[in-house]
């Protein structure tokens, strides 16, 4: 099969799933990042770059600060990784004479743990962060909210791939 053929259903797929993960990386995700990282709460119209201070007067950007895009790289670099990471868990590695594969696959392997532990601690910030959570479980519930959304992406990622590769 033609890896490269339009697939309507993981098209469809992810124009379902890419909208509710875009909605937890700006709210949750993003909260995870303005706590632990205090420069991610300036607003955008504060950045000290030409053109930025217009955004103060559009008043449904106003509210934006750099958290927000940095989650909207990190869902990026997510979204790349684990599906790669899935990929070549599930089909083996590629042959790419370009390539030195065995290198390849530890740095894939590597930079995946990083970017996932990374993102699932801001995750996990940003729910623990929410007030009355802590309270009420004891701290459990920020436990299970992240194993719940780390189980999540691992099923997106590889409901992805099998989408892709038209196995489903």
């Amino acid at each position: 099969m033609d890896e490269n053929r339009f697939n309507g259903k993981s098209f469809l797929f992810n124009c379902l799933v890419v909208p509710v993960l875009l909605l937890i990386y700006g709210i949750v995700n993003s909260q995870g990042m303005r706590m632990s990282i205090a420069i991610l709460g300036m607003k955008l119209y504060k950045v000290p770059l030409p053109g930025f201070s217009y955004l103060e007067r559009l008043k449904n950007v106003r509210d934006l600060d750099l958290a927000h895009v940095f989650a909207i790289f990190m869902l990026i670099a997510v979204w790349i990784l684990s599906t790669a990471l899935v990929e070549n868990l599930l089909f083996g590695v590629r042959s790419d004479s370009r390539l030195n594969m065995r290198i390849h696959t530890r740095f894939l392997y590597c930079l995946s743990a990083v970017v996932l532990i990374a993102d699932i601690c801001m995750f996990y910030r940003g729910i623990a962060d929410q007030g009355g959570l802590l309270d009420e479980a004891g701290g459990v519930t920020p436990i299970i909210a992240t194993l719940g959304y780390s189980g999540l992406l691992a099923f997106v990622a590889y409901f992805h791939v099998m989408l892709k590769k038209r196995i489903f």
